[in-house]
Formats: structure tokens, C-alpha cells, sequence
């Protein structure tokens, strides 16, 4: 006798799993992705524009959670650390800035990205990130950003 093993569901999201942080229908889950990707969308526009300092206001919760890598600690926006990191550079010229790749998945969205900028000293810096945002309200209420290659003076 031979043994077979059942064959496996495809996982689908049109229904909830186990472990689902949402645990909600598949047309609510639909409508928090596509709300939080037109967010995400509306977001890379500002930074496209050199707004970053505009996009703090609008996108980012006042208690947001931030974190500099995924084993740093995280502050919030009214702590020295997010002030500082909100004004970090403010008169820095945004020199090129691509989007590599956007995911939504449920509250969570992730943006690879490449951007240049030159600080008012005259440095020039090149990087590359992963942002991994958690969003409530249309607001950003924790961020990661995983450098994938640091922030490097050039020549």
C-alpha cells in the first residue's frame, strides 16, 4: 500500500491564515492594502519632489516608532533622537532618488530604494535602503530602515 500525501491548499489571499495579524475578510484586507499603497505612492512622490521634510508632517504618526536598522533601538518623532533625525540635513539637496521595488502586505508596506544627495557642506552621499513601514489611520506608526549599502561620502 502505497502512502499519499494530501495534496497542499495554494495558499491564496482570498481568505485569512492562521497567524493573519488582520484576521478580517479578504475585501477589508483588499481595501487597507490599496488605501496604504496610494499612501506609499503619494510618499515616494514627495520625496521625488525634495519635499522629505513635508512628508514627515504628513505621513509620519506623532508616536512613530523609527529605527535606524533592524537591531537598533527606536525613538519617537518628540524624542531628541526624532528630532534630531527630523532635521537632519534640512538644507541637503535631493540629487537622484529611485524606487527599486514597492510591496504591500496588509498594514506593512517595504520600498527598496537608491538616493544621492549633497549636504549644504558640499559632501555628496549615495545610498541604498530598505524601508519596512507599519501603518494605522494613514499614518506611519513604525519604520525600519535597513541600509543595504550606507550613506557613503563620494567623490
Amino acid at each position: 500500500m502505497e502512502l499519499v500525501a494530501p495534496a497542499a491548499e495554494p495558499y491564496s489571499l482570498a481568505q485569512p491564515f492562521a497567524g493573519d495579524p488582520f484576521m478580517v475578510s479578504s475585501p477589508t484586507r483588499a481595501r487597507i492594502a490599496n488605501a496604504i499603497e496610494v499612501r506609499v505612492g503619494r510618499l515616494i512622490e514627495y520625496v521625488r519632489q525634495g519635499r522629505v521634510y513635508d512628508a514627515i508632517g504628513e505621513f509620519y504618526a506623532s508616536d512613530v516608532e523609527l529605527g535606524q536598522s533592524a537591531l537598533a533601538p527606536m525613538f519617537g518623532l518628540e524624542t531628541p533622537e526624532g528630532r534630531s533625525w527630523g532635521l537632519a540635513n534640512p538644507d541637503a539637496e535631493w540629487r537622484n532618488f529611485w524606487v527599486r521595488g514597492v510591496g504591500v502586505n496588509g498594514d506593512t508596506s517595504f520600498v527598496e530604494c537608491s538616493l544621492d544627495f549633497a549636504t549644504a557642506a558640499g559632501d555628496f552621499f549615495s545610498m541604498h535602503q530598505v524601508a519596512v513601514a507599519q501603518w494605522r489611520d494613514g499614518k506611519i506608526v513604525k519604520e525600519c530602515l535597513i541600509p543595504t549599502r550606507l550613506a557613503v561620502p563620494q567623490a
